[in-house]
C-alpha cells in the first residue's frame, strides 16, 4: 500500500471514488474523521483525524491520506466513526449479543488508544443500563459473563455457585462509568472497587495489589466443573 498511493494514477482514481459516489448524499467531512492513534514516524499526527491533517497543511484529503500511508506504512492505528448510536442500541439489545473488547494494553501512558480499551465494560453498565436504561444490569451482566462462557464452553467460568472459578468483580451500580475519552483515553473507570481472579485480589479500591493470577482460557468442548 505505501507504494502504491505514490503512484498519481492511484490518487487520481481514489479522488475520483471518494468524491463521487462514496460522498453522494453527504456532507464529506463526517467520513474522514479517522483518528490517528499510534504512528511513529509524524507524532504530530496523533490525534488528529485525517480531515483536520489536511487542512493544517493545507491538502486536498485523499492526498492528506495518501501521504499519511507513505509516510507511514503500515504501522498506523486508527478510531474510524463509522456506525450510528441507534445501530449501537438495537445490536447491544439483542438477546445474544455479548459484551468484549478487542483492546490491549499500550505499550506506554502517553499512547493514544481507543477508550474501549479502558472503558468498555463500564461504558455498558453505566451508560447504556443506568443512564438510557436500554436494558436491565443482570441481563447486562449477564452478556459480559455467563453468556460467553456459554457460548465458549468455559463451563467452569461466567457464574457465581459452588464449584466455579472465583472470577469477580464488586462494583457500585449507582457509581460505575466510564471515564476514558478520546482526548484523554488513559484513564480508569469510577465505581470499581474490586477485581478477583482465581480467588486473588488483583484490583482494589483504584490500585493494582501486585497480584497476576490470571491464565490463558482455551476452548474445551468437554471442559467439567473443577
Amino acid at each position: 500500500m505505501p507504494e502504491m498511493v505514490k503512484n498519481p494514477e492511484v490518487r487520481r482514481k481514489l479522488k475520483e471514488y471518494y468524491k463521487g459516489e462514496f460522498f453522494e448524499g453527504l456532507s464529506g467531512k463526517e467520513d474522514w474523521t479517522l483518528v490517528i492513534l499510534s504512528n511513529p514516524k509524524n507524532p504530530e499526527y496523533r490525534g488528529k483525524s485525517i480531515l483536520e491533517i489536511a487542512e493544517k497543511e493545507g491538502k486536498d484529503v485523499v492526498d492528506a491520506l495518501c501521504d499519511v500511508v507513505e509516510a507511514e506504512g503500515a504501522s498506523i492505528g486508527i478510531i474510524v466513526h463509522e456506525i450510528s448510536e441507534e445501530d449501537v442500541d438495537n445490536i447491544a439489545r439483542h438477546r445474544l449479543t455479548m459484551v468484549g473488547s478487542d483492546g490491549g494494553i499500550p505499550a506506554s501512558p502517553r499512547d493514544m488508544v481507543h477508550p474501549r480499551y479502558y472503558g468498555t465494560f463500564t461504558r455498558v453498565l453505566g451508560y447504556q443500563v443506568r443512564e438510557r436504561k436500554l436494558f436491565s444490569l443482570e441481563e447486562a451482566v449477564g452478556k459480559m459473563t455467563s453468556l460467553p462462557a456459554q457460548k465458549f464452553k468455559l463451563l467452569s467460568r461466567g457464574l457465581i455457585r459452588e464449584g466455579m472459578y472465583a472470577d469477580l468483580v464488586v462494583f457500585n451500580p449507582k457509581t460505575i462509568r466510564d471515564e476514558a475519552t478520546l482526548e484523554e483515553p488513559v484513564k480508569l473507570s469510577e465505581g470499581v472497587e474490586y477485581v478477583i481472579v482465581n480467588v486473588r485480589v488483583v484490583f482494589e479500591h483504584g490500585e493494582l495489589t501486585g497480584e497476576y493470577p490470571g491464565k490463558v482460557l482455551r476452548y474445551k468442548p468437554q471442559e467439567t466443573l473443577k
